[in-house]
């Protein structure tokens, strides 16, 4: 059984109405889908194109991305507005706006136009804004909007908000989260309360370890660690959920039992750096066995170890004490083999992983 509804919607330069069922489709490519019983006798379709409609009402949405939107830079793309026959937008990466509050979207500045509201996205450059680029061209896939150059497909995560989006976008549950440039996030500690709450997780997307990861209760400490902060970095601010430590699953391929470690909560002298569970010595650190660990967090640990293409990584996760339910924070390439707590037993394991691969083949 479905509750639905009947709504009237304009397609093309018709009005029509329809029943829809209400579903949550945040995580899906598209809100709304139009089944074959309204399809029927209305419409003949073409699997191998999209947007016919919008392209005969009005231009095609252009967006070009480019390292820095100058005076002309943007009249060199405007001036081709008559012959490319579509409606163009020039935008810089300083001005995109990362949300999976709620929906994944990226915007141009707070609440604007959503990347995803063009038929094609340009990257003018990218060498020099790869992780911005990377992430934006995941979005894109996922919301099957063409981009240029195509190779961004292909590229490789090398920060935080590039994991991320990719994680939302596969439906993995991680804290909900809102990333933006140095200067942006100056002006928007308010934004960022209606958001996510108080207190927040505020980090570097490039940062690793622990470095430049802090805990924010209060403007001070948010004006704080953006004062000693470099203003070129691009910060993502996640949404705190009360936990009592984390747990890192050590996957090493899809058929070996991982290892899982817990660390207990533990004090700080900062009180910026009180979420993090990780002191000096791994005092905190125990080696859990697989029988006693919950099968939904090994799941959701393979899937996004899986989602990452990362076929050893160490995943760190957490689960919120007041609705029981887990979420990812990290998928690491680098699950510290050689170093932190049990090592021993992570090196049998490796071995053990090795060997399997090389019998496999």
């Amino acid at each position: 059984m479905r509750y639905t509804v009947k709504l009237s919607f304009t397609l093309g330069n018709k009005r029509y109405k329809n029943q829809f069922s209400l579903a949550n489709r945040a995580n899906n490519h598209f809100p709304v889908l139009l089944g074959r019983k309204f399809l029927k006798n209305r419409f003949l379709v073409d699997v191998s194109r999209h947007h016919l409609l919008s392209s005969e009402l009005a231009p095609a949405k252009v967006l070009v991305l480019v390292k820095y939107g100058t005076t002309k830079t943007k009249s060199f793309f405007k001036n081709m507005e008559g012959q490319s026959q579509a409606q163009l937008t020039v935008s810089n990466y300083d001005e995109l706006v990362f949300s999976s509050v709620g929906a994944l979207n990226i915007t141009i500045g707070i609440n604007g136009t959503d990347v995803a509201d063009h038929k094609l996205v340009y990257f003018k450059s990218h060498i020099a804004n790869s992780e911005l680029a990377s992430a934006i061209a995941t979005y894109l896939d996922f919301r099957n909007i063409i981009y240029r150059d195509s190779e961004l497909a292909s590229a490789v995560s090398r920060g935080k908000l590039t994991e991320a989006v990719r994680l939302k976008a596969h439906g993995i549950c991680m804290p909900p989260m809102v990333a933006m440039k140095y200067k942006m996030m100056q002006a928007n500690y308010g934004y960022l309360i209606e958001r996510l709450g108080l207190p927040f997780v505020f980090k570097d997307t490039l940062s690793n370890r622990g470095k430049s990861n802090y805990l924010i209760s209060n403007e001070v400490d948010f004006k704080k660690v953006l004062q000693q902060s470099e203003s070129a970095s691009f910060f993502m601010a996640q949404k705190y959920v009360p936990n009592t430590g984390y747990i890192r699953v050590i996957i090493m391929g899809s058929q070996q039992a991982p290892i899982i470690i817990a660390r207990s909560s533990t004090g700080h002298a900062n009180p910026l750096k009180s979420h993090l569970n990780n002191p000096a010595g791994g005092h905190n650190a125990t080696l859990m066995n697989i029988d006693d660990a919950d099968p939904a967090m090994i799941d959701l640990a393979r899937r996004a170890a899986r989602v990452m293409e990362r076929q050893v990584a160490g995943v760190d996760m957490i689960q919120d004490t007041q609705t029981g339910e887990w979420y990812v924070l990290e998928v690491n390439n680098n699950p510290q083999l050689m170093s932190g707590s049990f090592v021993k037993e992570k090196s049998n394991a490796f071995a053990k992983y090795l060997k399997n691969e090389l019998d496999r083949w």
